[in-house]
């Protein structure tokens, strides 16, 4: 059985902030899975609609930034 993605994925496991938008203001704190040139998987602790729109921000261990 091949596989049937599009784009291959990464396994990243990190902190993520989110806020759903447009109806949301408040910044929820989760960790991804994985990530790909389509899209990230983030472990999410409520449900979000397929084709919402999410401000994302990840923490990236030893960054200076």
């Amino acid at each position: 059985m091949g596989e049937k993605r599009k784009f291959i994925r990464i396994d990243v496991c990190t902190e993520v902030e989110y806020t759903i938008l447009p109806m949301h203001d408040r910044v929820l704190r989760s960790e991804s899975k994985n990530i790909s040139q389509g899209g990230v998987c983030i472990l999410a602790k409520e449900e979000i609609s397929k084709g919402a729109f999410l401000h994302l921000r990840f923490h990236i261990p030893d960054s200076k930034r």
